[in-house]
């Protein structure tokens, strides 16, 4: 099925998401809903994916680390509920 326009999201999925620039050779932008627990990235391919259930820590991680993409490989790909939005 095709994925709801970014417009309208479904009850229980996050509302628009600010992001905020990345210095990463991997991830353009990044933000994170507080309230819903929900970390969005935009890649540098332009792909945007919303990473569900992400503790505070793990958003506070990936701003500080030195290398965004290797945190994100380390600590929050494949380890959590993932929607592509874009």
């Amino acid at each position: 099925p095709m994925p709801p326009a970014p417009h309208k999201h479904e009850s229980g999925q996050a509302p628009k998401i600010a992001r905020r620039h990345m210095a990463s050779s991997v991830i353009r932008a990044a933000g994170y809903d507080l309230a819903h627990a929900v970390l969005e990235v935009e890649f540098v391919s332009g792909e945007v994916y919303r990473y569900h259930a992400v503790p505070r820590s793990i958003w506070y991680g990936l701003t500080d680390a030195a290398s965004k993409g290797g945190y994100f490989k380390e600590y929050i790909r494949e380890k959590y509920p993932t929607t592509r939005i874009d």
